[in-house]
């Protein structure tokens, strides 16, 4: 259950309380390339108002008696990225309690996103994971799914303070090239995966493992079955995985450590590697003994280990 709903825990950790209507100083986020593996609407555009009227969403396919208040969002396309090609404009509701107020917090109020091991769901999120405030006349990059009523889009939950990029941002251009550096992997994950760059193969392999390997939070009850990939993409995404450094000092940089799980490498024999007490040894002691053993496994098993992905079934 914990890598499906790692992302947004670590959403959770690193949004800061801000508001879109007045210039900030933007503390680091998670990745752009980790922040829209599970949004199904990616866009560029501007919000031309926001609705008077408010609605009220379910918080959930299995709650609909509940339910939250909510404000729109009209948002003008300016350059559909993914999944709203032939739009022009999308609605965007997000909590009415927002509106007014210091910007996302750190507690997290009920009732919110409801995530469990057999239906994460969308439902009408509550504050709390780092949700955006929509001003009037800001643009960027929208991170949205579509909410399980189909009525309307919201601010994609795994996307965390990132679910709107603000064109103000001091790494907007950067973001932006990551956004659609991240689109391009996704689309052909075997081109990335060939890359002559060892950097492009790594973040591919780690958007892709990513993406395919976490529990899809919008399955909304359907059935989720695991798929095997290719044996081409399976090779190369191990070969990725086999040259990462284990650790990477850069937090924002893909490393083994944090994609090897991903792999449930138990199922093909993996063992954690044990460790004898000694004075004076150092967290690198550790890591490197990972490093070893995790590297050793890989080669070991190249032919052995098969990658599988999450895949909703209608």
């Amino acid at each position: 259950m914990l890598d499906r709903i790692l992302p947004v825990f670590l959403c959770t950790l690193c949004f800061t309380g801000q508001s879109w209507s007045k210039p900030v100083a933007y503390a680091p986020q998670q990745p752009v390339a980790r922040s829209l593996i599970h949004a199904n609407v990616l866009a560029v555009g501007k919000i031309l108002e926001i609705e008077k009227e408010q609605v009220e969403l379910p918080i959930a396919p299995q709650n609909k008696e509940q339910k939250i208040a909510m404000k729109v969002a009209v948002i003008k396309i300016e350059e559909p990225l993914l999944g709203c090609k032939g739009l022009t404009q999308l609605r965007v509701a997000f909590p009415a309690s927002l509106v007014g107020g210091p910007g996302p917090a750190f507690d997290l109020p009920a009732p919110g996103i409801q995530f469990n091991k057999r239906q994460p769901n969308f439902g009408a999120p509550a504050p709390g994971f780092g949700m955006p405030v929509p001003t009037q006349g800001a643009e960027g990059i929208f991170m949205l799914n579509l909410h399980h009523t189909g009525d309307y889009y919201i601010f994609s939950p795994t996307a965390g303070f990132n679910g709107f990029i603000d064109s103000k941002r001091p790494t907007y251009k950067a973001d932006l090239a990551a956004v659609r550096d991240s689109l391009k992997c996704l689309e052909d994950p075997l081109a990335a995966l060939k890359d002559k760059d060892k950097n492009v193969r790594w973040r591919a392999a780690e958007i892709y493992l990513m993406k395919i390997r976490n529990y899809p939070p919008d399955a909304n009850g359907r059935k989720v079955v695991e798929k095997p990939v290719s044996a081409e993409l399976n090779k190369l995404l191990l070969t990725s995985l086999m040259d990462m450094p284990w650790a990477a000092t850069d937090y924002s940089q893909p490393n083994r450590e944090q994609l090897w799980w991903l792999l449930n490498p138990s199922q093909f024999g993996f063992k954690n590697p044990v460790f004898q007490p000694q004075v004076g040894a150092k967290p690198q002691d550790f890591q490197k003994v990972w490093e070893e053993t995790t590297s050793a496994f890989l080669k070991e098993n190249l032919d052995k280990i098969q990658i599988k992905a999450y895949t909703i079934t209608e």
